[in-house]
């Protein structure tokens, strides 16, 4: 598909790859909080049920995700995840205690749908937990929409665990956790 455009006075055309979306990351949601500047962005669709994308752009889901295993990575790397009204589930147990480790990247969420969620589906673990684990130096996770649901740790941590980086809760909610460390945001 094909949009036009205007920037600096000048019309250009724009192409929409097949599936993809323009959008801003907030979904219009945060324009004028805190250093947010809205700006149209190429959205791919993802559609893994089993997994979360690690590779640099902005993706959107398609389906429900159920994620089995310990950490995706995200290192060196932009990421951004539109829900889109979808739910992630998380399945805990003895291995999968945190299911995004952000190392020197950006993780951004959102959910231009709305009713889309990342949820611990079983968080009977007992080891130290956190959905988004941040542990490197130069990380910055931005939380636009979407719901955090449901952390909890014997030992550990909430939803969100920040050792090193930056935080910025836009928009979205977290709920239905809690944590014994500090550092954690449930």
């Amino acid at each position: 598909t094909q949009k036009l455009s205007m920037k600096n006075g000048s019309f250009y055309l724009e192409f929409t790859p097949e599936g993809g979306r323009w959008g801003c990351v907030c979904g219009g949601k945060a324009a004028g909080i805190g250093d947010h500047v809205c700006t149209e962005i190429l959205w791919k669709p993802w559609s893994d049920a089993t997994s979360l994308p690690t590779e640099e752009g902005y993706w959107y889901l398609t389906g429900p995700v159920e994620v089995n295993t310990h950490a995706s990575m995200l290192a060196d790397t932009n990421v951004a995840l539109d829900l889109n009204g979808q739910t992630v589930s998380v399945k805990g147990n003895a291995r999968v205690y945190r299911f995004l480790d952000v190392s020197g990247a950006t993780l951004s969420i959102t959910d231009s749908v709305g009713g889309g969620k990342i949820i611990r589906v079983d968080d009977a673990n007992a080891g130290h937990g956190g959905m988004i684990w941040m542990s490197a130096t130069g990380n910055t996770f931005n939380l636009y929409g979407g719901t955090l649901d449901g952390n909890h740790y014997a030992a550990g941590n909430g939803a969100v665990v920040l050792s090193q980086g930056t935080f910025n809760m836009y928009g979205g909610t977290i709920q239905n956790g809690n944590s014994a460390s500090t550092g954690s945001y449930d």
